[in-house]
């Protein structure tokens, strides 16, 4: 046995923490449950490796990393040239023919991920006839190291490291890769604290037939670290994704607690927590966590992995708001826009919830206006309070907010509890409420007197009307603070601690086309070095292949002592990274460089042009690359876009120099911004933010000072939200149309009640006469009915006529045009009855009108047509008029209509960001005509046919209905550019 071997089993304190151990343990309990170190005994390599450092083959072994469950990792240097990185070396222990193929294996699983957060494996090799794999260098060291060094992190940073490892684990599932062992200690740290995802021993390929007993060890015993593990694992049942998400939930819970999900005396007593989800709550470790983050954890955790997220996308999105990623603040016109919408909704249950308690003082008189205002006002804030609390403490959001894409959060990013939601929508609703309470039953007679009106009394009236129009909106005062406030606090917000955000709106990278490298021969004659040459690109370029880890890379023909020390160092996810050198047969030196799987940025293009959205992904890959290597002194000195490849996952990767073969455009340059600002166009301007332009003219200048700046200007744009939804973009193109619906359907229903309502007031001890009058004209009514209705209506208001003329009917009920027009022909033609005769018609009467059909408000409205239809058409004709100027009127003065404007989004054209105001009421003509015009069409058929159009508006009101429905489902069927906006050239951004 190796001497090595006997000092480390007959030692008597832990490695890690110099805690008393048994004899022949390796770790302490605490270590190795906590820590997640591997199961296996920890042994010395080789005999040969007794001190460092020292030199092994082509490595100057400098200290030692960590140890995994098949080797030891060293911190090494290359004799070569110089390059530190990382070398795994197999356990000496394992050195059989099983133990190398499943060492070799690691390496291959690791090599085909290529990712900035994921390891990079340079290579393997036999040194000493021990396997070891080349690996990138984290001079960080491991969070489990970050941990020892900080304490428990801060819950941003913790975040923000997560994050980095999902990204590297979704690179692994995306080739189908588990990893299977996710733990602090696997999860390294880089020198500029990107976090990559590393340690791929215990990784199965689901690409594999299943059955193949990869997921065992040499034992049988399931690999893996049980206090990190989950329960599907410990039970060898089959895995997907969401067992990664457990380990990498268990590992946020380490770094924000300092303690695995699962801490017990024994394994076997680990092993039984996990199966029954024995889990201590995180919110009870640590209090300052928020309490959306915790149960985001605790459901990761959970022993059901189908209570689990499905994907990393989604525990992404589920961690993002509590990362260090600033979200943008909420514009204040998306904050009034979704104040409107919540608060027609808020109307609309208030009124519900007035009809369903019918509270003291709902039907007060008007000389008890303020008692019956103060109970409305009552319901008014309860309504809205609970509307407001009940739905941000449980969603984050507002109907309203989530049409414009806004959340409520707390300072530290969670979702607000529900008490301190009420007294935020406490306050914002009180503003609104008590003023108008103060101020109500306050006419202008009482500003000027009852005297005849005269100038100074009128401009006295416009005042008082201004005055009142300010304060009743009350909540506005509460913004004045978030005018100048970087974040755009509200005093209601300042108050309860609560931010109102833009959500982000994150996309997905666009994908690669197909792999265009030609496939390499995998089985050559000859070798150079360890790899198999293959396919001829050109004279000094080809393909090769890496027989050990599977791999193609690409082997170019070295310039003298081949690439800069700089350019070999570099070793960012941006650039290809280089390998080795190899000699081929006549002696020639050839560079090896990664071969990264995808194509070039043109072949990507034409398979599909990206959007704004998608093409950010890219510019910010290679903004990135820029900054680093004018650090580094590793910049191209000629820039084009046929040096862009885009990997298979999307990220944007700059070549040393064009792809042979490429297609050339023609563009070259040497400056970054210039090459930055080429890149812009393959997006086309018009799916392009507004915001952007500003960033898109200082590339094109090359006014920005810093290459770091050009990569901050990009982190902005893409926190910021950079398109428009389909649900904004259709409600902004149909709100005016809607809007004449809307109107319609409240005369319809409102307008009957209205009128009854008022006659019942003024006649508390008489029949509703609206109701009578449906009654004289409902065609079921027989001639008895209608003598006896016609003598009701005389017996009870003959007093209305006077010298001839009809007066003294409620207000509400004078503009009843229709139902006026009945009442004075029935007075006028009728004569009084006697009171006999008058209490038979009013039983008759209220006997007929017990059996009139309760079919709700529309049924009253289109049974008398001759009543309510014209007043409908004519109301819902000036609505429109009034819209459509008011939309007009809008664009001349401010160049667009005010609900775009509130609601974040331009209008732009191909020549014109902003579309100019011409075009804008070109714009705005050609939607009025689509509406108007089958209206109008039948107007003129109908006088061209010798008919009144007026006696048929409400027929040809009637048009409007299948317009707006043609209109609508070309919004629908057309999201993303409407018809209005084809006809018109234009096209709807994001401001």
């Amino acid at each position: 046995m190796n001497p090595n071997h006997i000092l480390t089993m007959n030692s008597s304190n832990c490695p890690e923490c110099g805690a008393t151990i048994k004899p022949g343990a390796t770790l302490c309990p605490a270590c190795l449950l906590s820590a997640g170190t591997a199961t296996l005994p920890v042994q010395p390599v080789s005999a040969g490796i007794t001190t460092l450092p020292c030199v092994f083959g082509g490595y100057r072994l400098l200290k030692k990393l960590g140890t995994g469950g098949m080797g030891i990792v060293y911190e090494a240097e290359e004799l070569a040239g110089g390059r530190r990185l990382a070398l795994k070396v197999l356990n000496q222990s394992l050195d059989n023919e099983e133990q190398r193929q499943r060492f070799l294996r690691e390496g291959r699983l690791a090599a085909t991920i290529d990712h900035p957060h994921s390891v990079y494996v340079f290579g393997t090799e036999e040194i000493e006839g021990v396997p070891v794999i080349a690996m990138e260098l984290a001079e960080g060291g491991t969070l489990r190291d970050e941990f020892k060094r900080r304490g428990p992190l801060p819950v941003r940073d913790a975040v923000d490291a997560i994050l980095g490892v999902l990204d590297g684990l979704e690179a692994a599932h995306a080739k189908g890769i588990l990893h299977r062992d996710m733990k602090p200690s696997n999860c390294f740290v880089t020198s500029d604290g990107k976090t990559i995802v590393g340690d791929y021993g215990l990784s199965i390929s689901q690409n594999q037939p299943a059955g193949d007993g990869s997921h065992l060890t040499r034992s049988g015993m399931i690999m893996g670290t049980p206090a990190f593990s989950p329960p599907e694992q410990l039970r060898g049942q089959p895995l997907d994704q969401r067992a990664d998400i457990y380990s990498t939930a268990g590992t946020l819970y380490y770094l924000l607690t300092g303690k695995a999900p699962v801490e017990a005396t024994s394994p076997v007593e680990t092993v039984a927590a996990v199966l029954e989800g024995r889990i201590t709550p995180l919110a009870k470790l640590r209090l300052d966590v928020p309490a959306d983050l915790a149960a985001v954890v605790m459901r990761c955790l959970s022993a059901d992995a189908a209570k689990r997220p499905a994907s990393h996308a989604e525990m992404r999105q589920a961690l993002m708001p509590f990362s260090s990623i600033t979200p943008e603040p909420a514009p204040l016109r998306l904050r009034l826009f979704a104040g409107i919408l919540d608060g027609v909704l808020i109307v609309l249950l208030t009124y519900l919830a007035d009809k369903i308690l019918s509270l003291p003082g709902s039907e007060a008189s008007a000389d008890t206006g303020w008692i019956s205002l103060g109970w409305y006002s009552l319901i008014s804030l309860a309504v809205g309070v609970l509307f407001f609390a009940g739905l941000e403490s449980r969603f984050g959001t507002t109907p309203g907010k989530a049409l414009l894409g806004l959340v409520v959060r707390t300072a530290a990013g969670g979702r607000p509890d529900f008490l301190r939601a009420a007294c935020r929508a406490s306050l914002y609703l009180l503003a609104s409420l008590l003023p108008g309470m103060l101020f109500e039953g306050l006419t202008p007679e009482d500003v000027y007197g009852a005297d005849e009106e005269t100038t100074a009394h009128m401009i006295i009236l416009i005042s008082w009307m201004v005055g009142l129009m300010i304060i009743s909106n009350g909540q506005l005062l509460l913004f004045i603070r978030a005018l100048r406030h970087r974040e755009k606090l509200a005093w209601h917000d300042k108050l309860t601690g609560l931010r109102v955000w833009r959500r982000g709106d994150a996309g997905t990278r666009p994908l690669a086309a197909a792999n265009i490298l030609p496939a390499p021969v995998e089985r050559a004659n000859a070798m150079w070095g360890p790899f198999h040459p293959g396919t001829i690109l050109t004279e000094s370029m080809r393909c090769g292949f890496d027989p050990v880890l599977r791999r193609p890379v690409l082997l170019e023909r070295s310039e003298g002592d081949g690439p800069s020390v700089a350019r070999r160092d570099c070793q960012r996810g941006g650039r290809l990274r280089w390998l080795q050198s190899v000699t081929d047969a006549a002696g020639n030196l050839w560079d090896v460089w990664q071969a990264p799987a995808g194509a070039l940025l043109s072949a990507v293009l034409a398979k599909e042009t990206p959007s704004w959205q998608q093409l950010l992904f890219w510019l910010k890959d290679l903004g990135a690359e820029h900054d680093a290597a004018e650090k580094d002194g590793t910049l191209p000195l000629v820039l084009s876009s046929s040096q862009v490849w885009i990997t298979t996952s999307g990220r944007a990767v700059l070549l040393d120099r064009a792809w042979p073969g490429a297609a050339d455009d023609g563009f070259r340059t040497a400056e970054p911004q210039a090459f930055l600002h080429h890149l812009t166009s393959c997006s086309p301007a018009t799916s392009r933010p507004l915001h952007a332009d500003a960033f898109i003219s200082g590339l094109q200048g090359g006014s920005i000072e810093r290459p770091s700046h050009v990569c901050g200007n990009l982190a902005y744009l893409r926190q910021r939200r950079s398109t428009v939804s389909q649900v904004v973009r259709a409600a902004v193109v149909l709100a005016p149309m809607l809007m004449c619906l809307l109107l319609m359907a409240l005369i319809l229903v409102a307008y009957p009640e209205v009128q009854r309502e008022a006659w019942t007031e003024a006649y508390p001890d008489q029949p509703a006469l609206p109701d009578v009058i449906q009654l004289l004209d409902q065609p079921g009514t027989d001639e008895t009915l209608r003598t006896s209705i016609r003598q009701h209506v005389a017996g009870h208001y003959s007093s209305l006529i006077q010298d001839g003329e009809l007066s003294g009917v409620p207000q509400d009920f004078r503009f009843a045009r229709p139902m006026r027009t009945v009442l004075a022909d029935i007075l006028k033609t009728e004569p009084v009855p006697s009171a006999e005769l008058l209490a038979q018609a009013d039983d008759k009467v209220r006997a007929g009108l017990a059996s009139l059909p309760k079919a709700g408000a529309l049924a009253h409205v289109w049974v008398n047509d001759a009543l309510i239809r014209k007043t409908v058409a004519v109301i819902s004709l000036l609505g429109a008029a009034m819209t459509a100027l008011f939309q007009l009127l809008a664009i001349i003065i401010s160049g667009s209509p005010l609900l775009m404007g509130l609601s974040g989004i331009v209008v732009v054209s191909a020549r014109e960001r902003p579309a100019g105001r011409l075009r804008m009421i070109w714009r705005w003509l050609i939607g009025w005509t689509l509406l108007c015009a089958p209206a109008l069409v039948m107007g003129m058929c109908v006088g061209l046919t010798g008919h009144n159009p007026i006696r048929t508006l409400q027929e040809t009101c009637l048009i409007w209905v299948p317009a707006m429905v043609i209109l609508i489902l070309s919004a629908l069927l057309l999201p993303r550019r409407s018809l209005m906006d084809r006809v018109a050239g234009t096209w709807l951004v994001a401001r």
